[in-house]
């Protein structure tokens, strides 16, 4: 079966929905050009701005007296996430200018999104306008940065709802009819009221993230936390794929209230399966970033085979039928069905007699779990509570399930 995996985001058409975010951070042409050759299906850039710092953007490019990055160890198991204190530092519009140009020539069939930040009319005016008459196939705008530059730590743009709705007025107006999106935080409060004000902007998308912050860790010889930098830290934003799990319930919070936006999801995706979860839950784009510094650009080459096969397995043709199909199924914990009965089940033919599920029975107290002689574990249904506890500790994949039986 011939499977589509084309998609249509803010009225692009784009020949996959992977996309390659702000990598690399310097904004080196020549890795950018890697990336698209490779098959991803765009690149989002880096940020342009009209107020950049000269030093900052040069300090950006030197090598470093100390590690930007991080990686999350667990047991023995090393860099299972990522934690970065990369200096957030946005391109020039000249900049951006000259990259959208040279990859819209060489790659015409690959979506350049060009990302902006502003905080003045005139600069979200004049940035969306310039960004769109180089070629953007899409402009995105943030709203997840501090309102102020000189208050880093300050209120974002995205907490001020009249800010953002001004903002978003003037980026409409400067990018013309360049489709526009915006980066908003996905842990807002008054979703409802940002889609309202992004929909009466005309924008035709949205770039959902969750990108908590925190320590990667702490040397427990010096006892200096990670980072180490000049035996002084602080906090990293934190990445990889242990985010997987925010991004999607941000994806379904604000799958229910988006209004026809175009959603695009950001953070915790590193394979296809990711990326078919993210759809589901009704991203039409999946970007990666951690992903592609730690796997490199060929990771698209196993994106477009899972996906496919996936597909191909579900005999469906495109990947449009799936966007969002999971969303019906999510709801508040009060309206979740209550009714019936389950109990845990154990598959001997895989089991490895680990005892983990016992153990972690024992721990809640049901004794609904026993262990013969050779370990091998056994389910009494009558004790059992359903909490699915074993089922989510067992490390064996489909050892363990929960059926539901009769409630008698």
């Amino acid at each position: 079966m011939d499977v589509n995996l084309k998609v249509k985001f803010c009225g692009v058409n784009l020949v996959n929905p992977f996309i390659v975010s702000q990598v690399p951070p310097n904004g080196e042409l020549e890795t950018i050009k890697s990336q698209l050759a490779a098959g991803w299906g765009g690149v989002l850039l880096r940020s342009a701005s009209l107020n950049v710092d000269p030093k900052k953007q040069t300090a950006a490019k030197m090598r470093q007296n100390a590690p930007l990055y991080r990686g999350v160890d667990y047991e023995e198991k090393r860099a299972i996430d990522l934690g970065w204190i990369e200096p957030e530092v946005p391109m020039t519009v000249e900049e951006a200018e000259s990259v959208i140009g040279i990859l819209k020539e060489e790659y015409p069939d690959r979506t350049v999104i060009g990302s902006m930040v502003g905080r003045s009319r005139d600069e979200w005016l004049k940035v969306s306008r310039r960004l769109s008459q180089a070629g953007a196939d899409i402009i995105e705008c943030d709203f997840s940065i501090p309102a102020e530059e000189e208050n880093p730590v300050g209120p974002r743009i995205a907490d001020d709802i009249r800010l953002m709705e001004k903002a978003a007025r003037y980026v409409r107006g400067g990018a013309r009819n360049t489709p526009i999106m915006f980066k908003i935080p996905g842990m807002l409060d008054e979703k409802e009221q940002v889609v309202d004000v992004l929909k009466a902007a005309d924008a035709e998308g949205i770039n959902l993230f969750y990108e908590p912050k925190g320590v990667p860790g702490i040397n427990l010889t010096n006892f200096v936390p990670f980072p180490n930098v000049g035996a002084k830290s602080t906090l990293s934003v934190m990445g990889g794929s242990g985010t997987k799990p925010y991004t999607l319930g941000v994806l379904a919070e604000w799958g229910k209230i988006n209004k026809g936006l175009d959603v695009s999801a950001l953070g915790g995706a590193y394979d296809w399966r990711d990326c078919v979860e993210y759809i589901l839950m009704g991203a039409r784009l999946i970007q990666f970033h951690g992903a592609v510094l730690q796997r490199g650009v060929r990771l698209v080459d196993d994106l477009h085979s899972g996906v496919g096969d996936y597909l191909n397995e579900k005999m469906v043709s495109s990947l449009d039928k799936l966007v969002g199909k999971s969303l019906p199924f999510f709801t508040t914990p009060d309206k979740l069905p209550r009714s019936g009965r389950v109990v845990a089940a154990i598959d001997d033919k895989v089991c490895i007699r680990c005892g983990i599920c016992y153990q972690a029975c024992e721990n809640l107290g049901y004794h609904a779990i026993s262990l013969n002689n050779q370990r091998k574990p056994s389910i009494d249904k009558k004790n059992c509570m359903g909490d699915g506890l074993c089922v989510a500790s067992c490390p064996v994949f489909n050892c363990m399930s929960l059926r539901r039986v009769s409630s008698k």
